[in-house]
């Protein structure tokens, strides 16, 4: 009889079975089960001491609990659901999350359109001054202005519109509103270009005001020969504006008191007078309670003779003077200005006999 190799290893292994026979990698893979089971149950006698268990401790549930299964569900089984939480409904929370989402981007949204309208209004002719305006006017504060107009991510060239909107947004106030001051003092400790464009701005400002010797020759023939060059009509309280909110970036030494030296004080206009003892005045105001911002104030403008002598003798001929009070402060404050004054007075007095020497902000 022929048995084939399967049969052959089946009837060896009974054999050896019956005669209590097994190899050396039987007995092994058998010893290391055994030390298995035998660590399993070590491991499982030795888990009651180590840990507190509390398998039969009483779940906490309450009566009110058991009352409102139906919105609530039992939750303390495990899977359990109930009507409200079920997939593709959703809970009275959820719904009035929704609600309160839906009219907050309403509101959002809104306020986006009038202010686009504003702004329209207001003679912001570009997308990038539009842009800009909505950033601003629609801030928390000066430090979320100054976040929202960094994500505009704008160009070098680009970013010199934001001083001329902040400045246009700050004369059409109806009276001096720090809060874009703050957010030029931002821009400025962020970038040195902020700076310069400021001093460009006021340069500006003042041709229109009929200084056209300011900013050099080349600006005054550009100035002279451009029809909407020249005077311009400006309403008081937008000179009044533009005068405190310089006097503020001086007095943070966010910009210096050198951007007047391009200033002709021999022939100024009423409104450059006007602008330049708002600004004085309220600069020796801020001033006040520290001789030492006051004369860091000054420092640059004692080695800038010209610039010393125009400043004392527009401080004689108008801030010292009692009457004709151009400045619209109160007699206290004037009090207060003319004091300091005296001091300004007496400082740039110094100067007045050091050479002459430009210097940049």
């Amino acid at each position: 009889m022929i048995t084939s190799t399967r049969h052959k290893f089946m009837l060896e292994t009974i054999i050896n079975v019956k005669n209590n026979k097994f190899k050396s990698g039987e007995m092994a893979t058998r010893q290391s089960d055994k030390e298995m089971v035998a660590k399993m149950k070590k491991f499982l006698n030795g888990l009651g001491k180590k840990r507190t268990v509390r398998s039969a401790e009483p779940l906490r549930v309450s009566l009110d609990d058991i009352n409102q299964i139906n919105t609530k569900g039992k939750w303390w089984l495990v899977g359990a659901s109930w009507k409200a939480n079920l997939v593709g409904t959703e809970s009275e929370h959820t719904k009035k999350t929704n609600t309160k989402l839906a009219a907050d981007l309403k509101k959002d949204q809104s306020l986006q359109e009038a202010l686009l309208k504003l702004a329209r209004k207001q003679g912001m002719n570009t997308d990038i001054r539009r842009g800009i305006f909505v950033s601003i006017m629609g801030a928390e504060d000066y430090l979320d202005a100054f976040e929202k107009l960094m994500k505009l991510a704008l160009s070098e060239v680009q970013q010199r519109e934001i001083p001329r909107v902040l400045l246009q947004c700050t004369g059409n106030e109806k009276t001096f509103n720090p809060y874009y001051a703050f957010v030029s003092q931002r821009l400025c400790q962020l970038n040195h270009s902020y700076r310069v464009t400021y001093q460009y701005c006021l340069w500006d400002f003042l041709r229109d005001l009929g200084q056209t010797e300011v900013g050099g020759l080349d600006r005054a023939n550009a100035a002279s020969s451009s029809l909407s060059g020249g005077k311009k009509n400006i309403r008081i309280s937008r000179i009044v504006n533009v005068a405190k909110f310089y006097a503020q970036l001086i007095s943070s030494h966010t910009l210096s008191l050198t951007i007047l030296r391009t200033i002709n004080f021999v022939s100024l206009t009423r409104e450059s007078q006007v602008f330049l003892d708002v600004l004085l005045a309220n600069l020796m105001l801020l001033l006040k309670n520290s001789n030492e911002d006051l004369k860091e104030v000054l420092l640059k403008v004692i080695h800038l003779p010209t610039l010393a002598q125009g400043l004392v003798l527009h401080i004689q001929g108008s801030l010292l003077q009692k009457d004709g009070n151009r400045t619209g402060l109160a007699e206290d404050d004037m009090e207060v200005v003319r004091e300091r004054a005296q001091i300004v007075k007496t400082i740039l007095k110094t100067a007045s006999s050091t050479p002459s020497s430009s210097s940049f902000d």
